[in-house]
């Protein structure tokens, strides 16, 4: 046998970057350029194909702009998967994993994200009216311009760090959410007037995956109504959260801790401000409050 020739270290360095798998970008797998992300070519086929993909390993992927109106993805993993623009009206997302994905200006109106994760998710211009967001986490999610309003449902949702800021919540029911330190400057949390038309509602009433509230409220209703939501705060953690500028009309805050918060400049007109803990909390007229220290 011949001996080897040439230089054992470069020969090693050859050997060893012939040995690791390809890092080349795929169509369906974009963000591979930063992490080891699994080839998703077939699973995205599946989706595409059959309107679902359950349980499905979809880290990665690109879906952006896809159509998944309807689309049941249930426990599915889309960590780091790019939505962007994406149609996903009606889609079930029960227990899914959407940490770090990209879902800018997704539609996601009427979605059920019942103890789904979007920890990190990049949510900026995002639309969630009537989505079902109960017990959901978002830490450090950011919902920018989100459009979140009733009857969107969060109550027990995670949002710790999250940034809200000039998102729309009228009438949103964030009834124990823990919103600590996030940022709500010029969010909008005051009243929502909903207008029910029969004819407008007549074959989607029932389909609203967060409008349990509204399912209710309409059965036997045949004729023009008007209701009205209320932002339900009750037992939510807004400790350090940032609300300055932020509308809080006629918001229901029993039991809630705004300890620490800042709600400079805040409208909290025909707010009952005796209903909850100020401690630390910076008032829209710059006052310190010490009500609950």
């Amino acid at each position: 046998m011949p001996p080897l020739v040439g230089n054992v270290e470069s020969i090693a360095e050859n050997i060893t970057e012939e040995s690791q798998p390809s890092t080349t970008p795929s169509p369906s797998n974009p963000a591979s350029r930063s992490q080891p992300y699994p080839d998703t070519t077939a699973q995205v086929r599946q989706l595409l194909d059959t309107n679902a993909c359950v349980r499905c390993d979809l880290r990665g992927a690109d879906l952006e702009k896809a159509d998944l109106d309807r689309a049941n993805l249930e426990g599915a993993n889309l960590e780091g998967a790019n939505l962007t623009k994406a149609e996903l009206n009606r889609a079930y997302l029960v227990g899914a994993n959407l940490e770090k994905a990209i879902l800018t200006k997704a539609d996601l109106d009427e979605a059920n994200l019942i103890h789904a994760s979007l920890d990190a998710a990049n949510l900026t211009a995002a639309k969630f009216v009537g989505a079902n967001l109960t017990g959901a986490s978002l830490q450090s999610a950011n919902l920018a311009q989100a459009s979140l309003a009733a009857p969107t449902l969060m109550s027990n949702a995670n949002l710790k760090n999250a940034n809200l800021s000039g998102a729309l919540l009228m009438g949103s029911d964030l009834s124990g959410a823990n919103l600590e330190n996030a940022n709500l400057e010029g969010a909008n949390l005051r009243d929502f007037f909903f207008t029910y038309t029969p004819s407008a509602f007549s074959s989607r009433a029932g389909q609203f995956s967060g409008g349990e509230i509204l399912v209710g409220l309409l059965v036997g209703t045949d004729q023009n109504k008007t209701f009205r939501f209320k932002t339900n705060l009750n037992g939510a953690n807004l400790s350090s959260a940032n609300l300055s500028q932020s509308n809080l009309k006629d918001a229901t805050i029993v039991g809630a801790n705004f300890s620490n918060a800042n709600l400079s400049d805040a409208d909290l007109e025909d707010v009952d401000l005796t209903s909850g803990n100020f401690c630390g909390a910076t008032l829209p007229d710059g006052s310190r409050s010490e009500q609950g220290c």
